[in-house]
């Protein structure tokens, strides 16, 4: 089960997704997530990444989100 850490518009600058950061545990091994939702050219696109819990992987994971917001725009 995930539980919701922090709200957050990607990218900062000129937001196209509306995301959460999620944690919680996946058996016993503790996970992020980040779920994101935005329209682009009238359709809804929805984007999820998950990773094992660590240090700068959510970086890596808004980074990822920004990248396909500005391919998608």
């Amino acid at each position: 089960r995930l539980r919701e850490r922090l709200s957050v518009s990607l990218p900062e600058a000129r937001p196209m997704l509306r995301c959460a950061e999620l944690e919680g545990i996946y058996g016993r091994q503790p996970v992020e997530s980040l779920a994101c939702a935005g329209v682009f050219g009238g359709q809804l696109v929805r984007l999820r990444v998950s990773h094992i819990r660590r240090e700068g992987r959510m970086a890596e994971a808004r980074g990822f989100a920004e990248l396909v917001a500005a391919t998608l725009r």
